[in-house]
């Protein structure tokens, strides 16, 4: 847990050894977990019991875990995990009964034409439609890790050459990048010692109205930006032009500016408006947060307020 958090770039953390069937003194907005993979007695049984019971489900069903993680979350919540592809009926069972909704669900394949080896799933308190994302290739035809998996490898960075921290000032600037497929995150609740030290470490620029702030990031030799305007408009203009932006594809989620995946229409027929189902080709979804997107009025409707007075290439 050190070394993986440590490779992370997380500076301040805390690793707390405990059983988790114990009740939690806190909740928590995300929990994530790889929980044991096998059954008792199967695969590889290691001596030390330490290790065994982090393969096998020796002392830990999946009925226990499940629960044990719902204690974890927080009522807005969501907890994500890995499990064999063999035991997607058995961990949705688990899920009905701990109290959990799955509402992402998502395979895991070696090459593309393999059946599934692992899978991955999103869950919430809430009871929410499951959507199927595309399968997660892991390498090519040529045997080469595929680009979705290269940056969690270290290949390529982790994040584009731009990416953006705007502060709890400038929601309306976050959703306007966002909206052009930049990177562009937000928090409303976000304090000044809490955003210095996210840039720090993922690297991101701030972007912030708030004198203080920016001269503290200065001083640390930190990457900032003050727009000199209170419209999200000329915000918007003033960024791309002073870091000379091109939009970028796919675009992202309103919402929680993860980059949307294009999603084959039959998979989501009924979880949106029959209109719009009838009316559109194109749909997309979000891995975080399971939002359907598609072209529409709001789409439009930006072009024509901010876009036609700046170029960004191809249309979104």
């Amino acid at each position: 847990a050190n070394e993986t958090m440590a490779k992370s770039g997380f500076p301040d953390f805390e690793v707390i050894k405990s059983d988790i069937r114990e009740c939690p003194k806190e909740k928590f907005d995300v929990v994530v977990s790889n929980p044991p993979f096998y059954e008792a007695k199967k695969g590889r049984t290691s001596p030390d019991f330490a290790k065994r019971i982090s393969r096998q489900r020796e002392d830990l069903e999946l009925d226990n875990f499940f629960e044990s993680a719902r204690n974890y979350m927080k009522d807005e919540g969501r907890l994500s995990f890995i499990l064999p592809y063999s035991t997607k009926q058995e961990a949705f069972s688990s899920l009905k009964k701990s109290g959990l909704s799955p509402y992402i669900l998502r395979e895991v394949k070696h090459k593309e034409g393999n059946p599934p080896k692992r899978f991955l799933c999103l869950c919430s308190k809430k009871e929410l439609p499951l959507v199927e994302l595309p399968p997660l290739t892991i390498k090519n035809e040529n045997d080469q890790f595929n680009d979705e998996i290269k940056p969690f490898l270290g290949e390529i960075p982790l994040r584009e050459e731009f990416s953006f921290f705007c502060d709890s000032m400038l929601y309306r600037l976050a959703k306007y990048l966002r909206f052009s497929g930049i990177d562009a995150a937000y928090l409303k609740d976000a304090d000044d010692d809490w955003l210095l030290r996210e840039c720090q470490r993922s690297g991101r620029t701030l972007i912030s109205l708030d004198r203080e702030l920016i001269c503290r990031f200065q001083k640390k030799k930190l990457k900032c930006f003050e727009p000199s305007s209170f419209s999200p408009k000329e915000q918007y203009l003033e960024t791309i032009e002073k870091f000379s932006l091109k939009e970028s594809n796919p675009r992202r989620c309103l919402k929680c500016n993860t980059k949307v995946i294009k999603i084959e229409k039959e998979k989501i027929e009924g979880m949106v408006p029959e209109f719009t189902y009838k009316t559109h080709k194109d749909f997309y979804v979000c891995p975080s947060c399971s939002k359907i997107t598609w072209g529409g009025t709001h789409l439009e409707r930006f072009r024509k307020e901010v876009l036609e007075n700046i170029e960004l290439g191809e249309k979104i």
